[in-house]
C-alpha cells in the first residue's frame, strides 16, 4: 500500500498526481505532498484525516537544497565505515 500522494503543479493550468515520491526533475514549480502517517488498512474518513495525514508543500529550490545537504553532510557520514 502506498501512503504518499504528490500533486505537482506543471503550469498555472496543469496539475497532476503521482503515487509515491517523484524524482527531483519532475518538480518544476511546486508540489503538494500528502503522507498517510499510519499503517492502518481501514479507509480514511472525514473525521480522521487531520490525525492520520500530513500535508506540506515543496518547491524545486527546497528539494535541491535538501539534495545538496544530503550529499555533502549525511551520505558521507552514513558511508563512513567507522560510524
Amino acid at each position: 500500500m502506498n501512503n504518499i500522494i504528490v500533486a505537482i503543479k506543471e503550469s498555472d493550468s496543469q496539475l497532476y498526481f503521482i503515487l509515491g515520491l517523484p524524482g527531483i526533475g519532475l518538480i518544476k514549480n511546486k508540489a503538494a505532498i500528502c503522507i498517510k502517517t499510519d499503517n492502518e488498512d481501514n479507509p480514511l474518513g472525514d473525521d480522521d484525516v487531520d490525525a492520520r495525514v500530513s500535508f506540506f508543500e515543496l518547491n524545486k529550490n527546497v528539494l535541491e537544497n535538501l539534495q545538496a545537504i544530503a550529499g555533502e553532510v549525511f551520505l558521507p557520514v552514513l558511508k563512513n565505515p567507522r560510524n
